[in-house]
């Protein structure tokens, strides 16, 4: 996959609601895509 593919896909996994859920532990970054960890895995076996 190319780069700018698996970019485009993470920001269309995120949502702004898991955001928001890693600003409850203090995560806080302006690069965020809001993509959960078994969406990353999946995305990774590819």
């Amino acid at each position: 996959m190319m780069k700018e593919h698996v970019l485009q896909r993470l920001q269309s996994l995120g949502s702004s609601k898991n955001i928001d859920g890693m600003k409850r532990f203090g995560i806080v970054t302006s690069k965020a895509f809001g993509a959960t960890a078994p969406q990353i895995r999946l995305l990774a076996k590819k």
